[in-house]
Order: C-alpha cells, then sequence, then structure tokens
C-alpha cells in the first residue's frame, strides 16, 4: 500500500524519481521499528502519469482516490474485465523486468524486498519466452565451439 499512501513531496518529478516508504517492519516488529525508505527511478511514462496524478490531487496525497478498491473495481469495470487483482500487475511487471534481462538484484529492490529470494517467488514465466530464451541459447553450438576450440588447443 506504499504507493496509494504516497505523498506529494515524495515523488521528485524534476529528478525522475519517487521516495517509496515502506512500513513493513518484517519479522522483528516491535514499537521502535523505523519505515525504509528507497528511491526508486520513473521511466518517460510513469513520470508523465505521476503528472497527470499530482494535477488531480487535491491535497497532500498523490493518489486523488477515496477508495483504491472502488476505482480499481470501476477501471475493471470499463475495461470488461473481471476477476483482475491490482496485485497481479506488480508480479507481472517483475516477469517482464526479468525477461528484459535486468539483474535479479535490482528487480528485488524495485519490489522491496528485502531478499531476492522473496522476488523469485513471484517467477511466472511464460512459456513461450522459456522456449526464446533456450533457442537463443542454444547450448549445442556453444558445446560444438568449445570442443573445437579444445581439440585445437591440444594440436
Amino acid at each position: 500500500m506504499e504507493l496509494f499512501e504516497m505523498k506529494r513531496d515524495q515523488v521528485v518529478l524534476s529528478e525522475g524519481y519517487i521516495k517509496a516508504i515502506s512500513y513493513k517492519t518484517g519479522k522483528r516488529r516491535t514499537a521502535t521499528a523505523q519505515p525504509k525508505t528507497r528511491i526508486i527511478p520513473l521511466t518517460g511514462r510513469a513520470r508523465a502519469e505521476f503528472e497527470k496524478l499530482l494535477a488531480l490531487s487535491k491535497d497532500n496525497k498523490v493518489f486523488p482516490y477515496m477508495s483504491i478498491k472502488k476505482a480499481w473495481a470501476s477501471v475493471c469495470r470499463t475495461a470488461g474485465v473481471q476477476g483482475l487483482w491490482f496485485r497481479w500487475l506488480r508480479d507481472e511487471a517483475e516477469n517482464r523486468w526479468r525477461e528484459a534481462g535486468m539483474h535479479p538484484l535490482d528487480i528485488a529492490y524495485l519490489m522491496g524486498h528485502a531478499s531476492p529470494r522473496t522476488t523469485m517467488i513471484y517467477n511466472n514465466p511464460h512459456r513461450e519466452e522459456i522456449v526464446r530464451q533456450m533457442s537463443a541459447a542454444n547450448p549445442s553450438k556453444i558445446l560444438a565451439k568449445t570442443s573445437r576450440a579444445a581439440i585445437a588447443d591440444r594440436s
């Protein structure tokens, strides 16, 4: 929920990032636990969307909605989609970043996970993408090159 509780001063459009603040305290839930802040860079498209949101919001909140659940339900109805959870967008982003070749530690950071092991739970690759990557790797071709190089080194 860090996204929907975001305040205006957490959005730094001039430098192209947001300061996400997480109030999760993990296993060590104590009264003295401090919120964690991380800087998340914005793509050009995300920056444009935040500009629109800031123009719409009337108070210190970035998102001008009274109820995120109602707003999401309205978006789904308008799109003619049923049963889509907002959370799935986050999970899908993680998978697309992985397929684009982002480093797992960078993905863990963007997702707000303390451990990359947590990020790996969300790995739900598309079958077609796995086949594409396997074909691109072409291990038999690599092995053939390695074998030829080894034979040439022996002579």
